[in-house]
């Protein structure tokens, strides 16, 4: 059975442990409080949320300025790509009027050595087709044919494929284009302005005139003209 003592000692001793674990937590709190920043003011909380709005503001004009700068170098890049491409198709066109220019001087002169050599094939044939009992064809004057036919044969494929074409004149209406009236002539047969004999021939490439065909153009009076057309 407990005594009356020892029941005191059990409350005192707990008593004591209350008192000791109220004194340890009141001087945590202590520290804590301490420990504790103090609170902000109110008004240096909305002097920093000003400032830190002032700069955000800052920073979204910067950002705005420099999309717009990005913006204005992008369209330069721009300008200038179109400009550099255009000036490349400029050269590339100037590169192929060059070339065409070049070929078509050099295709005038062919022009020039196929008209000698019609001639010196047409004279030889003149030549070889003087028969007589007493005189008789040059030695080799059909072979010299035979080389002149060659020869035009080779020109008139290098002509096509330049696409070189003659001027079709003789019986056509007199065209100034291509065309250069050397001589007139007056038949009543004929319409008057139509082209009557070549004297030169005439050679285009596509759209281009590399020579104009120098021709006769048939021209007839006034009391011609009304009696042609009666008839």
């Amino acid at each position: 059975m407990t005594s009356a003592h020892d029941h005191d000692h059990w409350k005192n001793r707990i008593l004591r442990d209350f008192r000791s674990w109220i004194d340890q937590f009141a001087d945590e709190e202590s520290e804590v409080r301490e420990n504790r920043p103090p609170e902000p003011d109110l008004r240096d909380l909305l002097a920093e949320f000003t400032a830190l709005r002032q700069e955000m503001r800052i920073q979204n004009d910067e950002q705005s300025k420099a999309g717009r700068e990005l913006g204005q170098a992008a369209e330069r890049y721009d300008s200038a790509l179109a400009l550099l491409r255009k000036r490349e198709e400029t050269l590339d066109n100037c590169a192929s009027d060059i070339a065409r220019q070049a070929e078509n001087v050099c295709l005038l002169s062919f022009l020039d050595f196929n008209d000698r050599m019609l001639h010196g094939r047409e004279t030889a044939q003149k030549i070889s087709q003087q028969r007589s009992l007493l005189r008789k064809p040059p030695r080799g004057i059909s072979g010299l044919v035979e080389g002149y036919d060659r020869a035009i044969d080779q020109f008139q494929a290098t002509m096509e494929k330049f696409k070189v074409v003659k001027i079709e004149t003789v019986g056509c209406p007199f065209n100034g284009k291509c065309m250069q009236a050397i001589e007139t002539r007056h038949d009543t047969s004929v319409k008057d302005g139509v082209v009557v004999d070549e004297l030169l021939s005439g050679y285009m490439r596509d759209d281009d005139i590399l020579r104009v065909a120098e021709v006769a153009v048939n021209r007839i009076n006034l009391e011609s003209r009304k009696s042609y057309e009666r008839t």
